[in-house]
């Protein structure tokens, strides 16, 4: 069950955090 729950977090919390990394990249190459 907890294995579950970990799994649901890293798909749900990874692709988020590589967004938000990206977008965090762009704007200080933008700047």
């Amino acid at each position: 069950m907890i294995a579950c729950w970990l799994w649901t977090f890293f798909i749900i919390v990874l692709p988020s955090l590589f967004i938000y990394l990206g977008f965090f990249r762009k704007i200080n190459w933008i700047q």
